[in-house]
């Protein structure tokens, strides 16, 4: 499910969408659970013979109230225009549900029954939710090819595990329904004969990672270098390490290190790890290149030229493509707005830029066969003018707060100042961080104490997730006891970062700053807004990794780290080593939150949502560039006005 808050007018436009994008959604689509006559009153298939009868007695007339319906729900068909066979109508269906307990239901199933000439035809889906929605309105759209009649449609919407329900009649409409700029919004499957057979259950998150090769804490390396991996698998025995494809070193003992030869001078080498299990099999592998860009999939700009004069852009993408994958197409956006699409290279395109504000983007995205994407973003300030290039532009995130600790976002560029080793630094640019896309990082600690209380965290998290990320956006969840896990690699889909959840159960130990070094590594070496929010109830225990390579690695990426620490006062301040904690989130950009109660936990998820929300962004030319792991510490902004104070995350570069 993809919970993504959008305005009212992004419904109109997806009423006109066209035919093709609905064809296309039959690849999540499912099968009609039955068609049967009209007078016959025997359903099959999954939905249940009270759902079949609610909605029949829909379009018979009587309504949702009468029935005893306990939640509110109005739906309408949105007509696309489309062409469709004959007797039938394209278009997208749009549900409107209210009703508390039907919005805090686990999991919800739709049912959509529609009368045409052969009969009727009753097509359902399911929602995961996990709890998740909350209390607020949301919007189901579907797009739909259904018989083309003039009795309407009957939506029915049930929570599992409960009798709550709701349902309407829908007629076919050019008019979306009014609906608050705040509500939610889910999207699911096609409904109709063209989608494809499948039961409407959500596939399972991937399957956790079971070693990840550490890189080494400088760009360039050569001769003798350590290097150290992070496993998931406790059934992992051995470790094999390869150095351009071959075998040199072999680690039998956790934590699986080795210490290996590099070229010198330095080149660029492949080192890849590979984990054996108790009999000699493989339980994972991973690889790295040192000295040179890595060969996992990756997308960058190779062509970046920005004639001003002629207000345009000239970019080109370059795209590495693991060697056991296909590149399916790759794609220009101008910000959210498509400008090219390619299924072969070169992929290069013209992009408009008449007069680009200071967080206007150029984003390229790779998409393989399999489904995974990957993209990168380009500040096109950060880029500046082709005749500017040999002049690093840095991009600094910032968040003002008052003296009540509370996010100011009223500022304008007149009320900043930067200094770069005590020099002042005109501001080159300036926005809203919420103008530009985030990559959002999610740790979970799903150790042994948290069991009792992990619905509730998976459900304050969720509902942080479904808040914070909007359509451009992306989200990777980690999840960590005695080792951590990646439980769902980086991902726009929310229904993929809810499903993530499921697997996590409470056993363990907690291996705190091991996970959070192991987070920061998801972030590669994507460019932009970042942030990574830690869940954790107790202490480090036995962590291979320091506070201070935590803050290192974090600084190297450009991520604040928001870190949550959940439990009683007491047990706080003797379990948790508060000054580590602060210098972690103070280092670099982030805040410590110590909450008593999963109760509070929404509070302290929405507090770093009103933060990574009023973030401004700053950029100025440095005459020198950053360089080193401490270029950064130089760099200061400060508020003019008084009483404020100032957090700041240089972007990684």
């Amino acid at each position: 499910m993809n919970l993504q808050p959008r305005c009212r007018l992004h419904l109109v436009l997806l009423a006109l969408v066209p035919a093709f994008l609905l064809l296309a959604a039959s690849s999540l689509g499912l099968q009609p659970l039955h068609a049967r006559e009209a007078d016959s009153a025997t359903p099959t298939g999954a939905a249940s013979r009270s759902t079949v009868e609610r909605a029949d007695q829909l379009l018979e007339g009587l309504s949702a109230d009468e029935l005893g319906a306990s939640g509110r729900l109005a739906a309408r068909a949105l007509l696309t225009g489309e062409p469709a066979p004959e007797d039938r109508v394209r278009g997208v269906l749009q549900v409107v549900l209210e009703g508390a307990e039907l919005l805090r239901a686990r999991r919800l199933r739709l049912t959509v029954m529609a009368a045409g000439e052969e009969g009727i035809e009753t097509y359902d889906t399911d929602f995961e939710t996990l709890g998740l929605l909350g209390a607020r309105p949301w919007v189901f759209l579907l797009p739909v090819e259904l018989p083309a009649n003039d009795r309407g449609l009957a939506v029915v919407m049930e929570a599992e595990g409960s009798e709550a329900w709701a349902g309407a009649l829908a007629d076919w409409s050019p008019e979306p329904l009014e609906v608050s700029d705040s509500a939610g919004v889910a999207e699911g499957p096609l409904l109709g004969p063209q989608a494809s057979p499948t039961t409407g259950a959500q596939d399972e998150p991937e399957a956790p990672t079971a070693i990840t090769l550490v890189p080494p804490r400088s760009s360039q390396v050569a001769g003798s270098t350590r290097f150290e991996t992070i496993v998931s698998d406790p059934l992992i025995e051995t470790v094999e390490f390869r150095l351009d494809g071959e075998l040199v070193e072999t680690d039998g003992r956790a934590p699986f290190n080795a210490r290996l030869e590099l070229a010198a001078p330095a080149r660029r080498q492949t080192v890849e790890v590979v984990a054996l299990g108790p009999n000699g099999q493989i339980l994972g592998r991973d690889e790295l290149t040192v000295n040179g860009e890595a060969r996992r999939f990756r997308i960058s700009f190779a062509k970046w030229d920005h004639d001003v004069g002629l207000a345009r852009i000239e970019v080109e993408a370059a795209v590495e493509v693991p060697a056991d994958s296909t590149l399916q197409k790759v794609e220009i956006f101008l910000n959210e707005l498509p400008i090219a699409s390619f299924r072969r290279p070169p992929f290069a395109a013209v992009v408009p830029a008449p007069e680009p504000g200071p967080t206007d983007y150029v984003r390229a995205v790779a998409t393989l066969a399999d489904g995974r994407t990957i993209d990168t973003v380009e500040l096109i300030a950060a880029r500046g003018a082709s005749e500017r290039l040999d002049v690093n532009l840095v991009e600094l995130y910032t968040v003002v707060l008052d003296g009540d600790g509370q996010p100011v976002d009223d500022l304008s560029a007149e009320d900043f100042e930067i200094l770069e080793n005590g020099s002042p630094r005109p501001v080159e640019g300036f926005g809203y961080g919420q103008d530009v896309p985030l990559l959002l990082g999610l740790v979970i600690d799903s150790s042994g104490s948290m069991d009792g209380i992990m619905n509730e965290t998976k459900q304050a998290a969720g509902t942080f997730l479904g808040q914070v990320l909007r359509s451009q956006d992306k989200a990777f969840v980690v999840d960590f006891d005695t080792r951590p896990r990646l439980a769902q690699g980086v991902t726009s889909d929310i229904q993929q970062l809810f499903a993530s959840f499921r697997a996590m159960q409470p056993e363990g130990n907690t291996a705190f700053y091991d996970s959070v070094v192991f987070a920061l590594i998801q972030f590669g070496t994507e460019r932009g807004r970042k942030a990574l929010v830690v869940l954790t109830d107790g202490d480090d225990y036995r962590s291979r990794y320091s506070p201070r390579r935590a803050i290192q690695d974090a600084q190297k990426s450009g991520v604040p780290v928001y870190i949550l620490g959940l439990g009683d006062e007491q047990r706080l301040q003797r379990t948790f080593k508060q000054s580590d904690l602060q210098e972690v989130a103070g280092k670099t950009g982030g805040k410590v939150f110590l909450v008593s109660s999963p109760l509070q936990l929404g509070g302290a998820y929405s507090a770093i949502e009103r933060e990574l929300r009023s973030q401004y962004l700053l950029t100025f030319y440095s005459p020198t560039g950053l360089s080193g792991e401490s270029g950064s510490e130089g760099i200061e902004v400060r508020v003019k006005k008084p009483g404020l104070t100032v957090r700041t995350v240089v972007g990684a570069r």
